[in-house]
């Protein structure tokens, strides 16, 4: 914390007010939807299903419209109005109302992670970029923690007067937050001419392809949320009571390893190594569950336990990875919008990667776990080449025709040097490392 500027502090400050409500709310959700408000799990699944579908358009949509505005004033709108939108789940009561409610909060969520992002892009310089939002998700991780042990004391008290805590709570510190944004420094929208077209990202082939290998990559998440914790169930036996242990131990790890696990990502080569490595890692951990269903408790608890260890440092190195990647690939005068499709990777995985995985592992062979570190191996070895091919200057077309070669005289052509040209057209200067994430949206919510 110590190393950011003084922007980035305070987005680390929002940042973690903003978590523990996130926390309250996501450890919680689940009790206060079912016993207070009276919906069925079905209808809980169906509200969620939908605010994801929705999420993914709004992320780009909203991308453009950081540009537009400024990714400032955006955030600070979106926070408030995700703030509402919980403060108001009290009063509903039918499962149409939820559904509907939580496609507004689906959108607005989704379109904090490009704003958030390019907020970072704005007020942070580029070579600090990396461990900046990497020492944010820390804070993230750390406040979500906090959240979570209060909403278990919440929901031990039990009436449901206590439980209307839980979204009250999440409401409140998503105002705090869009009060926070507001009061940071403002930077001026800079967007690209109308001229150039809509969604450019979404017609990008080769970043597009970048976005489509992080998505793979990302199974880590479905990995620690839903297949080891399954794993633990229908393939080996274990008490199930190993699994929050496991999952209190990976938000540890993430609090203090992940800035350390971003170093190297902050341009666009070292960020495809790492890329890379997270790919390796997650199928390293992988291929261990593969025997552990078939070994006495103790040594399937063993394996089980390392192989979270090593797809919580897949996690980790691909969090870094992605963070680099989408700085080094947003364009100046697009960057809300390409960071907007660049989060499509993380709403493809929530919305594929449980099932993928249950498909795989449901039927509790380890062979499916081979299948999976398949998927983890192929995205390693395709990161790399995806991400260099997505150079930015390399792809983006001439808006302008060349200016004629000056004629050079006889001492050029001999190698000697010659009068200097006119510069190149603004479009065709690299735009690496000049964009801006999600958070990437963290991960439970982009900019969480």
């Amino acid at each position: 914390m110590r190393s950011l500027n003084a922007p980035a502090r305070r987005l680390a400050v929002l940042h973690g007010i903003d978590g523990i409500g996130v926390g309250v709310y996501v450890a919680g959700s689940a009790v206060y939807l079912t016993r207070v408000t009276g919906l069925t799990a079905a209808q809980i699944g169906l509200a969620l299903s939908a605010a994801g579908l929705t999420g993914l358009l709004a992320s780009v949509l909203f991308g453009m419209v950081a540009d537009r505005i400024g990714a400032r004033p955006l955030l600070s709108r979106l926070l408030l109005l995700l703030g509402v939108a919980y403060l108001l789940l009290p009063a509903v009561h039918a499962a149409w109302e939820f559904v509907a409610l939580s496609v507004v909060i689906g959108a607005l969520q989704f379109g904090t992670g490009p704003s958030f992002m390019s907020l970072i892009a704005e007020l942070v310089p580029e070579k600090d970029r990396v461990t900046a939002r990497a020492a944010i998700r820390s804070v993230g991780n750390a406040s979500m923690g906090l959240g979570t042990l209060a909403a278990a004391a919440v929901i031990a008290v039990g009436t449901d007067g206590a439980l209307q805590i839980i979204p009250l709570a999440n409401g409140v510190t998503f105002v705090v937050a869009a009060v926070l944004v507001h009061r940071l420094p403002a930077v001026a929208a800079h967007p690209a001419p109308p001229a150039a077209g809509r969604f450019i990202a979404l017609r990008d082939v080769p970043f597009l392809r970048v976005v489509g290998v992080n998505a793979v990559l990302a199974l880590h998440d479905s990995v620690l949320a839903v297949g080891i914790p399954l794993w633990i169930v229908v393939g080996t036996g274990l008490p199930t009571t190993l699994t929050p242990l496991l999952i209190g131990l990976n938000t540890v790890l993430c609090v203090l390893l992940q800035v350390r696990a971003a170093k190297g990502t902050d341009d666009l080569p070292g960020a495809a190594r790492v890329a890379r490595r997270a790919g390796l890692a997650g199928a390293l951990a992988c291929l261990i569950l593969v025997p552990s269903g078939d070994l006495t408790p103790w040594a399937a608890g063993t394996l089980v336990t390392a192989a979270f260890l090593v797809m919580t440092a897949a996690e980790l190195w691909h969090a870094g990875a992605s963070y680099g990647l989408a700085f080094a690939l947003a364009p100046d005068d697009r960057r809300g919008e390409y960071l907007g499709a660049f989060q499509l990777h993380h709403g493809v995985q929530s919305i594929v990667g449980p099932a993928v995985l249950t498909s795989f592992i449901g039927s509790g062979s380890g062979a499916g776990w081979t299948a999976v570190a398949a998927l983890f191996a192929t995205a390693a070895v395709l990161a790399p080449p995806a991400a260099h091919r997505a150079v930015p200057h390399a792809r983006l077309p001439m808006t302008t025709a060349p200016e004629p070669a000056p004629h050079l005289p006889p001492a050029a052509a001999d190698g000697e040097s010659a009068p200097q040209g006119p510069p190149a057209p603004d479009n065709e200067s690299s735009t690496v490392g000049a964009g801006g994430n999600p958070n990437a949206s963290e991960g439970r919510v982009p900019t969480h």
